[in-house]
């Protein structure tokens, strides 16, 4: 009976194997964008991808992507507190 685990650790178990926990990672951020960033930065991101731990963002306003890239600190830290430490270990802006 030793073998019985916590539903939540089984799926977490299965999104490695199957490598599906940076998709689901990617979804998470993709929901919570706005909420992270605000709502002008929001609707001029264009694509939010997440490889290896790094966040790929593109947005469509050259002056926000500086602005962006000024804060990637802060955004950082913003998505840390949300989703804790490690879940993005870095921001790339395009």
């Amino acid at each position: 009976m030793s073998d019985i685990k916590p539903l939540g650790k089984v799926l977490e178990d299965l999104l490695q194997m199957y490598r599906l926990k940076s998709k689901v990672n990617e979804v998470n951020l993709t929901r919570d964008w706005e909420a992270i960033v605000g709502p002008l930065i929001a609707k001029k991101t264009e694509k939010i991808v997440l490889k290896n731990g790094v966040l790929h963002i593109t947005i469509s306003s050259a002056p926000l992507k500086q602005e962006l890239r000024y804060s990637k600190d802060q955004i950082l830290s913003l998505i840390e507190e949300r989703f804790g430490k490690g879940y993005v270990t870095g921001l790339e802006v395009h």
